[in-house]
């Protein structure tokens, strides 16, 4: 295949830009929907980022693509670093310094395991809270000024959203 037709595809991820560019609704709410969404992502609690999403898209009737767009930040790729980054954050925001245990696996119960998780749980909750509210306000004011463009560009005919 010629590497010009690769280059005349559209990329997947340039159309997914485009679509939450293009959301039929004003400046503010698209990037106020993706900054929640992005404030989302860093959310302690793992595996209920989706449902939180489109819940919050469904009371705050914003665009439920958006946030869910916003929460693509964390990803199996971005996960670790972002996790670990909020619980060092969390740490140096608490006063807490980074705590050391030995878990013996053989004796795990519920009390040891908390007793495992309660020294790392206070950081790590204050850690992801501050830094996806850091993440979102940038998200916001990052994707705000680039709908605006976006939406003021296409003529006044043209469809809002492919």
């Amino acid at each position: 295949m010629d590497s010009s037709d690769s280059s005349s595809k559209p990329k997947p991820h340039r159309e997914r830009f485009r679509a939450i560019l293009s959301v039929n609704d004003t400046p503010h709410r698209v990037a106020l929907a993706f900054a929640i969404g992005v404030f989302l992502a860093f959310f302690p609690v793992m595996g209920v980022h989706t449902i939180m999403a489109l819940t919050v898209a469904w009371v705050g009737r914003l665009s439920a693509m958006v946030i869910l767009a916003g929460t693509l930040v964390n990803n199996p790729w971005t996960i670790a670093p972002i996790y670990a980054g909020s619980f060092y954050f969390g740490l140096f925001l608490t006063g807490r310094p980074l705590p050391s245990f030995r878990i013996e696996w053989s004796k795990m119960s519920l009390t040891t395991f908390w007793g495992v998780l309660k020294p790392v749980f206070w950081p790590f909750c204050v850690g992801t809270i501050v830094a996806g509210t850091i993440a979102g306000v940038l998200a916001y004011w990052i994707v705000r000024p680039m709908v605006q463009a976006y939406q003021s560009s296409r003529s006044p005919g043209e469809p809002s959203s492919p």
